[in-house]
């Protein structure tokens, strides 16, 4: 295996459904003790049981410490580049360098569209 130069790190996936509504946080919170470096969460923003990925991205950073959170990945079909630059940006000094960033295009184009967005 060739050697990157990087320390292997490691991230959970808690599912970012809703009910209960601090259940993915709490999963977040539960990862940092366990000792994992990242915590990631899917973001889908037509799916109505699922949180927002900025609010909870921001819960998740607000109740720990030190793990790193992310989303894997960002839907930029149905988001202005300007915005998510200055929400990472936010994110990252609110939780002292804690957030990573990962961007996609968007894989469910009639979900998307029918949310008002092309695709």
């Amino acid at each position: 295996m060739p050697d990157y130069g990087h320390r292997l790190q490691f991230a959970t996936f808690p599912e970012p459904s809703a009910p209960p509504p601090l259940g993915p946080v709490d999963l977040a919170v539960l990862s940092e003790e366990w000792g994992y470096d990242l915590v990631m969460f899917q973001d889908h923003p037509y799916r109505p049981e699922y949180l927002d990925v900025w609010t909870l991205m921001s819960w998740a950073a607000a109740r720990t410490s030190r793990i790193h959170v992310a989303p894997n990945v960002l839907n930029m079909a149905m988001r202005s580049p300007a915005l998510v630059a200055k929400s990472a940006a936010s994110i990252d000094l609110l939780s002292g360098g804690r957030f990573e960033l990962g961007l996609g295009a968007g894989f469910l184009g009639n979900e998307i569209a029918a949310m008002g967005f092309p695709h």
